[in-house]
Formats: structure tokens, C-alpha cells, sequence
């Protein structure tokens, strides 16, 4: 047999063209014995020609080289040898014609065994499309049944045509020509390294850069990007779809990009796949496939939030938030009101209880108090406080609110309770005259008061919070009543200026009722 090396690209190309040439079901194959000699079996493995060959290739044109004492010749279907062995090497029947080598020379018969095209090649393909390759001073060309060259000699390697493309090396690297030898793809037809025979109008082509092989269409222009690791490249999966979209798109071929998608949409897409689609389908012009992707984007984004939600149970959840009010407005029954409070409260929640602090630092805070014994002159009886003002708070929340939260979150939902307040404020100095029971004068100079007062209230809580990642966030209102007292210091009894309880509680309310609206953001320690 010969050796080109052309001809052992064509076998590791799978004999793609015996398909095409063979019968199956009507010829038998070659079949080897124990004793190392070859015949032919049916595919029923009935012995249709006897074991006494040295070697023995597969039919096509219902012809099949067979080799004996160091000769190749040809026998039938029937297993008559046709041809005698009188051949150094022989090749599969193409066309009606077969290449077979003489003397180192190589030419073509018929079924008969007449030449047809004299020997006088270095070596010679089989005819395919009417057109076979042969070699001559070391370069290749392309002769037709009749033996006239079509394509000359400028090649130093190809391969077989395949409906009127094929592949051949020139220069620095391999091309798409046709059936006349036009470079298909121009000055950039021969930039491959490595390429097979054409299949389905593709054909594999290597990048030694990359180490891949990818697909070259008729018209030369690379159709899959090198992305397969061998040359046989199984045309049906996923992956063969994804490299055959990038180059169409690359290349705006929306006729291979089309086709492309559709092997594509055949597999199991992620949602990363999805979005790597858009693309294509905008080039395609598939708007209500691009609407449905990003909807399926949308909707898996929405499912992955909603896997992260964990039911947790109400008696073992907590978090511990630290928040400030933005503004304070608070009406009492007498009427008070101050912007220049900014509470600080702590609440820690463990499951559905809640248990809070809040301390609010006062200064300016203003109140009209009237103590009938405190007259002096026509001073106002507006108060101005200073002092410290604190909450305990309880809180029951609903324990849906908690196990519908996220895993590391908190609350976020109505709850109700209850708060104790208590303030311990200290009012300006109050300047007055001082008077005995009978309204006799008892000091030539006013003198300075500064009462002690204090507050006790307690109230109903309902309010909505939400206690997130990061942010807490609280707003409601109570509502309640309170008691207030009211001191006037050692000063005033020490020196005997003192008035009956009647007159020092004169104009005094120390019932007031309580309602509240209040607002908090802070931030979650935990």
C-alpha cells in the first residue's frame, strides 16, 4: 500500500466518503482470521470469500483491492478477482476508476483492469465530484476522469472535493478552493494549519496558536471558532452550537446564526445562558423571545431572593438595634411642645417580646407651669427645663411577621405594648415676692425659685417597625396618662418663706393625659 501522507488524513477522517459508496446491506466486509489471513464475511457473518489474502480493503463500486504474494488487484461482490495482483498499491474504486501504482508511478483503471490514465504520477487520491488529486515534482494538482489537469500544480497539499469545494495547502497555510481553483476567501483563503475534507458544507480547519480546531464554510470564512480539541467534532451538542453562534454573529450571517440558536435551544439552558442569548435573538429580530428571557431572568432572580428566605422560628430569632428620632414633637394636655430633643433608644427583641430603653438628654425644653404663690410682678409662667427624660418599653410582636423574615434579619411588622416613662426636670430660676398668710410682706427682694419638677406617665404602644439587614426603622404612637410633682428646693423652707399647700398648688394640673407620636431610624448591632 502506499504511504502519503495525504491519504492518512483521509483515513483519520473516518472514510466519510464510503458511506456514500458502499451498500451495506448487499456487500461484505473484510474479515481477518486466526491465521492472519484475510477474506470477506456477510453481515450475517457468513464466509462469502475464503480466507487467502494478505490484506484486504472495504468495497466501493462494488469493487474491493485485495493483496496476494506482495500484489494488489480487485475482486466482485461474488468474490471473483476481477483484476489480477499485478499492482505495487492500489486505492478504493471511485467513479468507476481506481488509482493504483506501478513501477513507483501512479495511475487509474477501470473495472476491467484497462488503464485508463496512464502511471505517471508520485501519487494519486481517488475521483470525487469527477476530480481527484495527484502529485507530480513534489507539488499537487487536480485532474478530471479523462486525465486533463483542472486545477495545476501549485499545491503542496489537499484534499478530496465534496460538492465542489476542497481544501488545499499553499504558500504558509491551508485554503477553500473550487472546482477552477479560485481562492474562496481571497488573500486570507490559506491562513490554516491543519484541515480536513469538507462535510455538510463545513469543514474542520487548525489554529497551532490556539491548539483548536474549528469549522470553515465553502466561501473560506471560518464559521465555528476554534474551540474543539480534535477535528472530529460532534456537530449535534450544545457546544458546537454556542462556537457556531459566536462566529455567525461575529460574522452577521443570520442564515448559520438561525440554525445555530436552534441547537442551542435544544439543550437545558441556565439563566446565565439566557442572558448570553439576547444577543442573537436582537439580531435575529425574536422580540417576544427576548421579552420572555429577560421575564425568566426576572423571575429566576426573584426565586433565588426567595430561596434565602428561611422559616425561622419566633422563640429563637433576635436582634439588638440602636436608633435616634430625627425630630421630636410631643403634646401633653397643657400643651408643650420642642424641636430640640433627639432620643437615643435601644431595644433588644428576642422572639416575639421586645424590650426597650430610651434616654432623651433635655435642654430648652419648655412648659407653662403656674404656681398661684409664685407671683412676682407680671413674669410669665413659662417654664424653661433642662434634665433627663427615660423609657422602659415592652413590646409583643406577631410571630408571622418574624418567620416570614429573612435569614439574618429581623422583624417586620406591626406589634403593641407599653411605656414607662419618667423625666426629672430642673426649671429656671423663678424670681418673686414673698408673702405671709396675711399678705404681709415678708422679703423687700424678689427671690430666685428654681423648681424641681417630675414627670410619671405610662401608655399604650402600637406602631409598625422593620428590622432589616442593616436599617431599623420604627414609628407609631401611645397614647396614656401621667402624674407630675413639683419641688421648690431647702431654700424656701430654710428661711420661713412658706405658703399653705392650697396656694403653692394654686393653678397646678398634676394629672395631664399623654399621646405621642414619634418616628425612629437606626441601624441593627446584630
Amino acid at each position: 500500500m502506499r504511504t502519503l501522507k495525504i491519504k492518512e488524513i483521509i483515513l483519520a477522517a473516518g472514510f466519510f466518503l464510503f458511506s456514500l459508496l458502499v451498500v451495506a446491506q448487499e456487500v461484505p466486509g473484510p474479515a481477518k482470521n486466526d491465521s492472519g489471513k484475510w477474506g470477506y464475511k456477510s453481515k450475517s457473518g457468513t464466509v462469502v470469500v475464503d480466507y487467502i489474502y494478505d490484506a484486504a480493503m472495504t468495497f466501493s463500486n462494488d469493487m474491493a483491492a485485495v493483496k496476494k504474494s506482495g500484489l494488489w488487484g480487485y475482486i466482485n461482490v461474488s468474490g471473483e478477482l476481477v483484476v489480477k495482483c499485478t499492482y505495487d498499491d492500489a486505492w478504493f474504486f471511485t467513479d468507476g476508476l481506481a488509482a493504483v501504482k506501478s513501477y513507483d508511478k501512479w495511475g487509474y483503471i477501470n473495472k476491467k483492469g484497462e488503464v485508463v490514465i496512464t502511471p505517471q504520477f508520485s501519487d494519486a487520491a481517488e475521483f470525487v465530484d469527477g476530480l481527484a488529486w495527484v502529485k507530480q515534482d513534489g507539488k499537487l494538482g487536480y485532474i478530471n476522469t479523462s486525465g486533463e489537469t483542472v486545477i495545476p500544480f501549485v499545491y503542496k497539499a489537499g484534499v478530496s472535493f465534496s460538492n465542489g469545494y476542497t481544501l488545499a495547502y499553499r504558500d504558509s497555510g491551508w485554503g477553500v478552493i473550487d472546482e477552477k481553483g479560485t481562492p474562496m476567501a481571497g488573500a486570507a483563503t490559506f491562513i490554516f494549519d491543519d484541515a480536513r475534507p469538507f462535510s455538510k458544507s463545513m469543514a474542520p480547519v487548525y489554529s497551532k496558536s490556539l491548539g483548536k480546531w474549528g469549522l470553515v464554510g465553502t466561501d473560506g470564512i471560518l464559521k465555528v471558532d476554534f474551540s474543539f480539541s480534535a477535528p472530529e467534532i460532534d456537530r449535534t451538542t450544545s457546544a458546537f452550537g454556542w462556537a457556531y453562534a459566536t462566529t455567525s454573529y461575529a460574522n452577521k450571517d443570520k442564515v448559520s446564526l438561525a440554525k445555530a440558536v436552534t441547537l442551542i435551544e435544544s439543550s437545558y439552558l441556565t439563566t446565565a445562558e439566557k442572558q448570553l442569548m439576547i444577543p442573537y435573538y436582537e439580531m435575529l429580530g425574536e422580540k417576544e423571545k427576548i421579552a420572555t428571557i429577560r421575564k425568566a431572568v426576572k423571575d429566576a432572580e426573584k426565586a433565588e431572593k426567595e430561596s434565602k428566605k428561611v422559616a425561622r422560628s419566633s422563640s429563637s430569632s433576635a436582634d439588638l438595634s440602636l436608633a435616634i428620632a430625627p425630630f421630636k414633637v410631643a403634646m401633653y394636655s397643657a400643651g408643650k411642645y420642642s424641636f430640640r430633643q433627639i432620643p437615643v433608644s435601644a431595644q433588644l427583641r428576642l422572639g416575639t417580646v421586645g424590650l426597650g430603653a430610651r434616654y432623651n438628654m433635655i435642654d430648652g425644653y419648655q412648659d407653662r407651669y403656674r404656681f398661684g404663690a409664685l407671683v412676682y410682678s407680671n413674669q410669665d409662667s413659662v417654664l424653661t427645663c433642662s434634665g433627663a427624660e427615660y423609657s422602659f418599653l415592652l413590646k409583643f410582636f406577631d410571630k408571622y411577621d418574624i418567620s416570614s423574615g429573612y435569614k439574618g434579619y429581623g422583624h417586620s411588622g406591626n406589634y403593641w405594648g407599653l411605656e414607662l416613662r419618667y423625666a426629672d426636670l430642673k426649671a429656671n430660676d423663678i424670681f418673686t415676692e414673698v408673702y405671709d398668710e396675711n399678705s404681709t410682706l415678708l422679703s423687700l427682694y424678689p427671690v430666685p425659685i428654681s423648681p424641681v419638677i417630675k414627670r410619671y406617665d405610662l401608655s399604650m404602644l402600637y406602631g409598625f417597625s422593620n428590622s432589616r439587614k442593616f436599617w431599623y426603622f420604627d414609628t407609631g404612637f401611645n397614647f396614656g396618662v401621667g402624674y407630675k410633682t413639683h419641688d421648690f428646693g431647702e431654700t424656701w423652707g430654710v428661711k420661713g418663706y412658706t405658703y399653705s399647700d392650697e396656694r403653692l398648688t394654686e393653678g397646678w394640673t398634676p394629672v395631664y393625659f399623654v399621646f405621642r407620636y414619634y418616628i425612629r431610624v437606626g441601624i441593627n448591632l446584630f
